[in-house]
């Protein structure tokens, strides 16, 4: 039975650093995605200061 409890501690471990790791993906992805100024799905296509319209 002990090392059912160890292998099941170490299991659960697991998951819960993968979760983590998962977190902060998500949160960086956020973080670059708010420091561009876009919203989700959305992409700039031209302001009035531009010289250019940008390829979508």
């Amino acid at each position: 039975m002990l090392h059912y409890e160890i292998a099941e501690m170490h299991r659960a471990e697991l998951i819960r650093e993968a979760e983590e790791q998962r977190l902060v993906k998500e949160a960086e992805a956020g973080h670059r995605t708010a420091r561009r100024g876009l919203r989700t799905g959305e992409r700039r296509v031209s302001r009035t200061d531009d010289r250019f319209t940008r390829a979508a």
